[in-house]
């Protein structure tokens, strides 16, 4: 089981014990050590963490970033053109395909797209029957499954009065997932795509909804007037993790739900708050395993300031600035974190975002390797 307890509470007794007897042990501890520094928001990792998507802070243009190759800028900026941009770009877990938002073909309004190494950018079409053109945009792309063929998001509905929640294949073409409310979004994806994770609008009270589709038939998993809403998905569908409020401190809590056989389980994973605020924290990422899960957090949820917390299974919540300082890795103090936008699959690799306190304020990701050291004698 990916959440079961850590033994690490044994091996740490091993440990003391070994030590009293006077024979030199290594614990097992977490280590850290950066190999990128990107200009620009990464927003999803490949499955072991060597290639990786993002947005620049110029433009808002899609990149994708290899160790061989580093950015590369793929086109089709929709801020160039319109002025404006959406959508959350997304790669494969073999790092070859990248799904996001683009300018159209004919540059007069933007569109989910999908683009690989061989045939650059594809625009997804054509919408659902009751899709059109709504303020520039058709649809936008928030999410890709592991293997590449499902592009997930959501398009506007011709009428104006709202967007649906879409799923893209090749196979079937855009189809519409609906919304119990005035609007949905589809963001997270399994391996394969069959199950997705986001939000559907409360019917009576508008609010965000966390929300799966298996398959295609949707469970709302927060059934409340508080806001919540999930964003990323295990490769084998079985985790989903976003956020949720706690009604017994009124703060909103990085949240994972967790399929049993029969039901979602909920966890209130943490969420870091300022003395006499109200905190804020929300879940983007999650590895293969369960084991590892990142985001950001809003210490004060009425100011934007953040940080990047990382919550395991034995550690739980933590600040990452902490948990990086603490096992030596220099941080600029001039560029804090204010979040963890991706982790790869494998655990090994967290996209962690930072913000410069000066003009011009660049957003810079640090691709930060995570290895264990093993116990020796």
């Amino acid at each position: 089981m990916p959440f079961a307890h850590s033994p690490r509470l044994s091996r740490f007794a091993l440990l003391f014990t070994s030590l009293l007897a006077a024979t030199p042990l290594l614990a097992r501890a977490d280590s850290y050590r950066i190999v990128a520094n990107i200009e620009g928001s990464v927003t999803a990792l490949s499955a072991n963490g060597r290639a990786a998507a993002g947005m620049t802070l110029d433009n808002f243009e899609t990149f994708r970033w290899t160790a061989r190759s580093g950015m590369v800028r793929l086109g089709r900026s929709t801020w160039d053109t319109l002025g404006h941009a959406s959508g959350t770009p997304h790669i494969s877990a073999n790092g070859q395909v990248v799904s996001a938002t683009i300018l159209s073909d004919d540059g007069s309004f933007s569109t989910a797209g999908r683009w690989t190494p061989s045939t650059g950018w594809s625009t997804l079409a054509p919408l659902p029957a009751n899709g059109g053109v709504v303020d520039g945009e058709t649809s936008s792309a928030f999410g890709l499954s592991g293997d590449g063929q499902v592009v997930t998001g959501l398009f506007w509905l011709a009428s104006g009065a709202g967007a649906h929640a879409m799923r893209w294949s090749a196979a079937t073409g855009m189809g519409d997932l609906g919304a119990q409310g005035r609007s949905s979004r589809a963001d997270g994806a399994s391996q394969d795509g069959g199950v997705l994770a986001g939000w559907d609008e409360h019917p009576s009270y508008g609010n965000r909804r966390a929300t799966v589709w298996v398959q295609g038939v949707r469970t709302v998993l927060e059934d409340s007037d508080w806001p919540s809403e999930a964003s990323a998905a295990t490769p084998d569908g079985s985790t989903v993790v976003g956020l949720s409020g706690n009604p017994s401190d009124f703060q909103t809590y990085a949240t994972r739900w967790t399929w049993s056989g029969s039901a979602w389980n909920k966890t209130l994973l943490g969420v870091i708050n300022k003395r006499g605020a109200t905190g804020y924290a929300f879940a983007t990422g999650i590895s293969a395993d369960g084991a590892v899960i990142v985001g950001g957090n809003r210490p004060d949820g009425m100011s934007p300031k953040q940080i990047g917390f990382i919550w395991t299974a034995s550690s739980g919540f933590q600040d990452v600035s902490e948990v990086l300082k603490a096992a030596g890795v220099r941080l600029n103090p001039l560029q804090p974190v204010v979040g963890v936008g991706a982790i790869s699959a494998d655990g090994s690799t967290l996209a962690v975002v930072t913000q410069g306190l000066t003009a011009p304020w660049t957003t810079r990701t640090l691709l930060v390797r995570r290895t264990q050291a093993t116990l020796q004698r």
